[in-house]
């Protein structure tokens, strides 16, 4: 088996909460490969927001390590991170940039991985991801603010994976938005992933569209990983019955 693409090592995170240190993390570790498609599943406060925030940057976890390529990037800025690894989560303003056109938050994506240098230029529309997105094409020069949630929330998928991120981390990402918008945004972001062989972190408290999406499910309970399992184990209904009691 070929070396890890993520690796987290003995990860510790405790939050202060009214004078006491409650656990988030405990002692996680994990090891993802190229191509994973991980369906981060567990209740509420289980930790799974945490270990996302852990991988991008976000929060700073209080002991262990983060092994990206098999580079430590435990210390590394979320900023220096964005470059190998996009988050999408619920909230559909973050991502993108309101006061901006559509054409220049994609301009700005591509550049995420050229430092400060910003270079104003035309996209490459030819981007097999880009075409992905049929309605792109007319709406370049339209401000974000305008689009429709899920219009929005396609654009920052589309950000966040269009110059070939090692890994996306997808936090709840459409639970913003109503069904239709939201199954049409799940059936595109599968055909991406798989076309492009992403390695993806799926958390989600819908049990259908993480067992469709995931190939490979990790459960965590008060901070603790307490099964990892290929998704196959988990295509009966007796189960996912059990499945659905940790979420």
């Amino acid at each position: 088996m070929s070396d890890p693409l993520l690796k987290l090592i003995d990860i510790n995170k405790k939050y202060n909460i009214t004078g006491f240190k409650i656990p988030a993390l405990d002692e996680v570790s994990l090891e993802i490969y190229q191509g994973d498609r991980i369906f981060l599943y567990g209740q509420n406060g289980s930790g799974k927001s945490s270990l996302i925030n852990v991988i991008n940057g976000l929060v700073k976890p209080d002991s262990g390590k983060i092994i990206l390529n098999g580079k430590n990037i435990t210390d590394q800025s979320s900023y220096r991170r964005a470059e190998k690894i996009a988050t999408i989560n619920q909230k559909i303003e973050k991502g993108t940039f309101s006061h901006l056109t559509v054409e220049e938050n994609i301009i700005l994506a591509k550049n995420r991985t050229r430092g400060r240098k910003f270079i104003r230029r035309k996209p490459a529309l030819s981007n097999k991801i880009v075409k992905s997105l049929p309605w792109l094409n007319n709406r370049l020069n339209q401000k974000v603010l305008s689009l429709s949630g899920g219009e929005r929330q396609g654009l920052a998928i589309l950000m966040g994976i269009i110059e070939n991120s090692e890994i996306l981390l997808l936090d709840e990402f459409t639970q913003a938005l109503d069904f239709r918008v939201s199954e049409a945004l799940i059936k595109l972001v599968h055909k991406i992933i798989i076309q492009n062989n992403m390695t993806t972190i799926i958390v989600t408290h819908n049990l259908e569209v993480g067992l469709r999406m995931g190939t490979r499910i990790i459960i965590q309970h008060s901070g603790k990983i307490i099964d990892d399992e290929p998704i196959t184990k988990y295509i009966n209904k007796n189960d996912v019955k059990r499945l659905a009691f940790y979420g």
